[in-house]
């Protein structure tokens, strides 16, 4: 019966020793945000043909319209294409842009303004607007949609999309979603001073898809970052 009792004693001694910690989302402060931001643009600015980038910063302050939902539009348009004979999936970014219309704007708004504000905006380099997908009934039908909701920022002739994208993601602040599969590999992410940085933004930001017979799915950031956190309250460390 003692041996019962110590060990009663004993679990209730574990049970109220269990803590709960809430892990959260750990972005990039302020400073790391700015450095980073400044990075690509700076990058930009070198390896775009004359004065595009700053054009493009331009159309992006003036815009009324706060962009925060980027789309990757080659990458979306191309997913799933790596067959002979296969083109630019314009079916493909029509249903990925209605996903986020329904997931992340308000597009059902009375105020006109209101709604032009949430609206998702694909990034697209100018020859995927000019090549034979484009030209198709099809095609052509869904970049005027997208023209007319100003659902669509087209990169000039000779650039690199990947630039522009980035950096409306990264401008976009707290609340950015960007729309892409791209893993930011390659050397255009590498010639960053601290390549690390993007990582971080990347785990809190990046929402990758999926896009099987028409169905879209999202597949949105953890809810918790994984590294290294403080419980401020208590004291301690979570590894």
């Amino acid at each position: 019966g003692d041996n019962n009792n110590n060990n009663n004693n004993n679990n209730s001694n574990n049970s109220e020793k269990k803590q709960t910690f809430n892990l959260k989302r750990v972005g990039l402060n302020e400073v790391e945000s700015k450095e980073l931001i400044a990075s690509v643009g700076k990058l930009a600015r070198e390896r775009e043909a004359g004065a595009n980038f700053d054009d493009f910063c331009n159309w992006l302050e003036a815009r009324e319209a706060k962009v925060q939902c980027i789309v990757d539009g080659a990458n979306v348009g191309m997913a799933n294409q790596n067959f002979a004979g296969s083109r630019f999936h314009f079916g493909q970014l029509d249903n990925v842009v209605e996903e986020c219309r329904r997931r992340y704007c308000v597009c059902s708004t009375s105020d006109a303004s209101e709604a032009s504000k949430q609206r998702p905006v694909v990034f697209l380099h100018q020859r995927r607007t000019k090549d034979h997908a484009a030209k198709h009934q099809f095609g052509e039908k869904i970049l005027n949609k997208l023209r007319q909701n100003k659902e669509i920022f087209v990169t000039p002739h000779g650039s690199n999309d990947d630039w522009y994208w980035l950096y409306a993601a990264l401008v976009a602040g707290e609340d950015a979603v960007l729309i892409s599969n791209d893993e930011m590999r390659d050397h255009v992410f590498q010639m960053l001073p601290d390549p690390n940085l993007l990582r971080r933004w990347k785990e809190r930001h990046q929402v990758r898809f999926s896009v099987t017979k028409g169905e879209v799915e999202l597949y949105e950031p953890a809810v918790f970052t994984t590294c290294i956190q403080e419980n401020e309250e208590e004291e301690y460390w979570m590894i």
